[in-house]
C-alpha cells in the first residue's frame, strides 16, 4: 500500500480504534512515554509538539510539566483529536492545547515555531518512503539546537520466538499492527540530527528504543 491509500488506511484504522486505545495498547505504552518525557526534560516556558499525539495521554503530561508554555498535538486521525479533547477536560486543565488534525509529513506550522518534537510510537507507522520528509518537517519548525525525541519499536538483532511472531502479525495483521521494527538511531542521523541520548527498553518482551536529538548548528 503506497501513499494516500496508506495514510487513508491508517487514519481510518485510528479513527475505529480512538476510543478503546487506552484499553487495548495505551496502558502498556504509558512507562515508556513517561520515560521519553523524562528525557525530553521539559522546561516551564516551551513550545512542544507532539507527532502522533492520540488520546492525549501525554499531552495531559506535558501541560502539568510546561503550564506556562505550549503544547499542540497532531494527529492523522480526527477522531483521536477527539478523544484528547476530552481527556484534557476531564483532567481539567486551563488551558488546552492546540489540537490539529493532520499528517506529520506536511507540518501546518511556521518555520522555527517550537522548542521540542515528540514523537512516540508514530515515526514507524509512517511508510518507510516518507519518513526522512517527516523528520525533515520536523527540523524546519524547530528553534536552532531544538529538542527531537522519539520512542519506537527498534529493529533490535534478536530470534526471539516473540520478535518473530511479531514480525509475523506485521505481515499479516497490517492494519492492527502497523508499529514496524526501525533501526532508530541510523534514521535520525540520516535527518542531520545529532544524538544526545538513546536506550533501549522493553515492551511486552519486545524491544523499544527512545533516542533525543537535536538540530546540528
Amino acid at each position: 500500500m503506497k501513499g494516500r491509500e496508506h495514510f487513508k488506511s491508517t487514519q481510518h484504522n485510528y479513527d475505529l480504534w480512538s476510543r478503546i486505545y487506552d484499553l487495548v495498547e495505551g496502558w502498556g505504552e504509558a512507562g515508556l512515554c513517561q520515560k521519553a518525557l523524562d528525557f525530553l526534560e521539559i522546561k516551564n516556558t516551551e513550545r512542544i509538539l507532539e507527532i502522533g499525539s492520540g488520546t492525549g495521554s501525554s499531552l495531559v503530561k506535558i501541560g502539568l510539566a510546561n503550564p506556562q508554555g505550549m503544547q499542540v498535538g497532531l494527529d492523522l486521525s480526527f477522531e483521536m483529536c477527539l478523544q484528547a479533547k476530552s481527556k484534557w477536560t476531564r483532567n481539567s486543565r486551563d488551558i488546552a492545547p492546540g489540537l490539529i488534525n493532520a499528517n506529520a509529513i506536511y507540518l501546518p506550522f511556521q518555520n522555527k515555531s517550537f522548542d521540542a518534537v515528540l514523537i512516540l510510537f508514530a515515526l514507524e507507522i509512517i511508510p518507510a518512503e516518507f519518513t526522512q520528509q517527516a523528520l525533515s518537517e520536523c527540523r524546519r519548525i524547530l528553534f536552532e539546537r531544538g529538542k527531537l525525541c522519539v520512542a519506537s519499536m527498534a529493529d533490535a538483532s534478536t530470534l526471539s520466538p516473540l520478535m518473530g511472531m511479531y514480525r509475523w502479525s506485521l505481515r499479516a495483521f497490517p492494519e492492527i499492527i502497523d508499529c514496524r521494527p526501525i533501526r532508530l538511531k541510523q534514521v535520525i542521523k540520516s535527518a542531520d540530527f545529532f544524538i544526545e541520548r538513546a536506550e533501549l527498553f522493553s515492551l511486552w518482551s519486545l524491544p523499544v528504543e527512545i533516542v533525543l536529538a537535536r538540530m546540528k548548528r
